[in-house]
């Protein structure tokens, strides 16, 4: 039976991406693109970072993009991509439906997109020769096209030996319009039947990152990576809503309602209930919805054999001035602290060596978590040295405890001595190893829909993942742009001092709250930050741009989100719940019940009680 559904549930779905100017209306190309501005670009821009194609490709390369739709994945490559490169690559847009070819056209004249193609394909039979392309990238696609496994099976023909296939699915919960539908339809006054099939193709389980692993391998890939990437996008209205998502209550009612239901509650009358229900429910406000997609892909794309030479050439000739850099700042250590004591050494040159910051060198983007990692432990290194320079740099200065021990284990470079140190040098203390998993970043292009909104987007991305954003800065000539920093960035303050145990009682006494104490600051000097631009003067929508790579790290793991206030604040038409439910007596342990009830799981009794206290300071005696 369910693959019956699912079977009817495809066919209506090609059905309207066949005919979108019925369900979407004349402007349906408008509102389509603002839909994929908000909801695929995330998706595509993630991809791509998986893949490492982006901003540092330089190898001319020919991609497939299969089941374009209106060229979501190759924007976000005409704007990443040198045009250098593009101008000595190739790319090819693939859909079946020949509308979104027309638009993908209209977008590669307009645009200006290089050496882009688009032309009616299909997926499950592409006549395409074999081992045509490096690259074939499928977004959102492969869980809706019928046979899917021909699909994935033509996709691997038509990949080189060494190329790269990166693809998009829905994860199982992932698909942010669900809820507020199946809420909608419930409310209706009348029964009006409701489902969702994520996968409309009948083979596999594209919503299940263990069998699209299992899968890829036994299709023969070897560098497999799936990954499970969220993200939020802004509904500006009930009626944005229901004009962007109005393919998806055709797409329900053409498959589970009978004929009979359908004409005696048109589709005008269920767009007006569904706007109705909306409107109430969020207030006549706007709204966030939550998508998480599997991203995964093979290989990871590797450096060219040049590039990686290049690379390990760097690396070597960095490790030989850090150990010169390391010797010489032991050296001075030792002389300043020993000035009554002659040492016969090149010290005093040494001396007047000029200690500069040493840029890392490139680090091969093939996977975002990875290049995290290394930008993390090249922080690390920059700022504390690691044991084994320490141990070379020992042996180099005579220390017998580490000389007899073999060579230093650095990669040669030495300072010149007239003479071993006939002392012993601190050893240094050990520096504790960073455990934590990166925090993940917004991508780079990752924009924001108006500037009064944009600290409550950015909440819904960091406050999730462990961290949250504050202002540092803006211009607001010509093109505006705001800068922001990490709420842990800066250095930590002095607090004040811990308050006399005399000063506390009193304090109890008298019914009032203790005085605040010593606490510990929350501030460890991370650089993590980021700027928003916006796209074109007065237009008032945002682009996240980063100064430079250094800025797209943090020193620091995941915060936890009760330690935030910004994570515990709770949204209006909730918090006005919880100032009833004080008014009318309710323990707090009741309201926390309810908050957990709801999905709020972060506010701190402390909380209530200081909401109840001013309650009761504002408003006279509660119950």
């Amino acid at each position: 039976m369910a693959d019956v559904h699912r079977t009817t549930s495809g066919k209506e779905m090609h059905k309207l991406f066949n005919n979108m100017t019925a369900s979407m209306g004349s402007d349906w190309e408008e509102t389509l693109l603002d839909g994929v501005r908000r909801v695929s670009e995330p998706l595509a821009v993630r991809m791509l970072q998986q893949i490492g194609l982006g901003e540092r490709t330089t190898t001319p390369f020919h991609l497939f993009d299969n089941a374009c739709g209106p060229g979501v994945v190759v924007s976000e490559i005409q704007k990443l991509v040198e045009p250098e490169v593009l101008q000595q690559s190739s790319i090819l847009c693939g859909d079946f439906a020949d509308k979104l070819i027309s638009l993908v056209g209209k977008r590669i004249d307009k645009e200006g997109w290089l050496n882009t193609k688009a032309c009616q394909v299909d997926s499950q039979s592409t006549g395409i020769p074999d081992k045509t392309f490096t690259h074939v990238t499928v977004n959102i696609g492969f869980h809706v096209i019928p046979d899917s496994e021909a699909a994935l099976n033509e996709t691997l023909r038509i990949l080189m030996p060494e190329g790269t296939l990166a693809f998009t699915t829905w994860h199982e919960d992932g698909v942010g319009w669900v809820k507020d539908l199946q809420s909608a339809f419930a409310s209706f006054p009348f029964e009006a039947p409701f489902a969702f099939n994520i996968q409309t193709t009948n083979w596999g389980h594209w919503s299940d990152v263990n069998w699209i692993q299992k899968t890829l391998v036994e299709k023969g890939l070897e560098d497999v990576k799936v990954d499970v990437f969220s993200h939020l996008s802004r509904v500006d209205s009930a009626e944005h809503f229901v004009s962007s998502f109005s393919m998806m209550v055709d797409w329900n009612m053409n498959t589970y309602w009978s004929e009979e239901l359908k004409k005696a509650h048109g589709r005008e009358e269920v767009m007006e209930l569904v706007k109705d229900f909306l409107e109430e429910k969020y207030d006549g406000r706007g709204w966030h919805l939550t998508w998480t997609s599997i991203v995964a892909s093979d290989p990871s794309q590797r450096l060219p054999p040049n590039q990686l030479q290049a690379l390990f050439t760097a690396i070597h000739s960095i490790d030989q001035r850090l150990n010169r850099i390391e010797a010489a700042l032991q050296i001075n250590s030792y002389s300043n602290n020993n000035t009554h004591r002659h040492i016969p050494t090149n010290a005093a040159h040494v001396q007047q060596v000029q200690v500069t910051p040493i840029p890392p060198p490139p680090i091969p983007n093939n996977a975002q978590h990875q290049q995290h990692a290394q930008q993390l432990q090249q922080q690390q290194h920059a700022q504390h040295p690691q044991q084994q320079r320490q141990a070379g740099v020992q042996a180099q200065l005579g220390n017998p405890a580490v000389a007899n021990n073999g060579p230093a284990l650095g990669m040669g470079g030495s300072v010149p001595m007239s003479a071993p140190v006939p002392v012993p040098v601190p050893v240094p203390v050990p520096v504790p190893a960073m455990n934590f998993r990166p925090l993940e970043a917004p991508p780079q292009g990752y924009s924001i829909s108006s500037r009064a909104m944009m600290q409550e987007e950015l909440d819904q991305w960091t406050i999730p993942r462990g961290y949250s954003m504050r202002i540092a800065g803006a211009k607001v000539t010509g093109k505006r742009k705001v800068r922001w920093v990490c709420f842990r960035g800066g250095e930590a303050r002095h607090h004040r001092a811990p308050v006399d145990d005399s000063v506390i009682l009193q304090a109890r006494a008298e019914g009032r709250r203790k005085p605040t104490t010593d606490r510990a600051s929350k501030k460890c000097g991370c650089r993590f930050k980021f700027e928003l631009i916006e796209t074109s003067k007065g237009s008032d929508t945002w682009m996240l741009h980063y100064p430079n790579e250094e800025h797209k790290v943090h020193n620091h793991g995941p915060s936890d989100q009760t330690s935030d206030p910004r994570a515990r604040k709770l949204p209006p038409y909730v918090s006005d719940d919880v100032d009833q439910w004080l008014r009318n007596g309710w323990l707090v342990s009741k309201i926390q019940e309810e908050l957990k009830a709801r999905g709020f799981t972060n506010v701190l009794n402390t909380d209530l009680y200081n909401r109840k206290r001013l309650l009761k300071k504002e408003h006279g005696q509660l119950r």
